[in-house]
């Protein structure tokens, strides 16, 4: 999935379905996942945001703050949970 982001976008969150590594299709409920994120290719490293959030059920979304998107390029963000 790709989202069109401008450089220094603190506004636009970024949406996800969280589900469980056992069967790939199954909605991860209530979690507190980990977002970190490549820019323009670079290593992951965490987010300066603090902006996850359930939405509601398995839905989750993360807003990245104007430090996250401050480089031009690709922005890849991964996110995950040790009890899935």
């Amino acid at each position: 999935m790709g989202y069109a982001l401008s450089q220094s976008n603190s506004t636009q969150p970024l949406t996800f379905l969280l589900v469980q590594s056992a069967a790939h299709i199954t909605g991860a409920t209530g979690k507190s996942p980990v977002v970190t994120i490549s820019k323009n290719g670079g290593a992951f490293g965490a987010i300066s945001g603090a902006g996850l959030a359930n939405i509601t059920g398995n839905y989750y979304k993360v807003t990245l703050d104007a430090t996250d998107t401050d480089t031009l390029g690709d922005v890849i963000y991964r996110f995950t949970d040790s009890i899935l």
